[in-house]
């Protein structure tokens, strides 16, 4: 098992919000909702195999998959980066 600052530094240079900044301007509301789901898989660590990054590496991974489906429609971004991101919350 990994220890948590390995957790914590992974976490930091793959999927912090500044890096998710990089691809879009986030909406508030959606890093709200990042830090939501970060303190839930660390909450939950059984959600995510007992190690909380796998799952919101994940669901970060999906925001900008989800946001990048977005580009040149009428969608509501906000929301389908929200919906992206809690997809797997349980």
């Amino acid at each position: 098992m990994k220890s948590d600052n390995f957790s914590r530094n992974k976490v930091h240079f793959c999927y912090n919000i500044e890096h998710v900044r990089s691809i879009r301007r986030v909406d508030p509301r959606i890093e709200e909702t990042i830090l939501f789901i970060k303190n839930r898989f660390r909450e939950k660590s059984h959600y995510s195999f007992d190690d909380w990054t796998i799952m919101y590496g994940h669901s970060v991974n999906t925001l900008k998959y989800a946001l990048s489906l977005t580009e040149g429609s009428s969608m509501d971004k906000t929301v389908v980066g929200i919906t992206a991101l809690l997809h797997d919350i349980g």
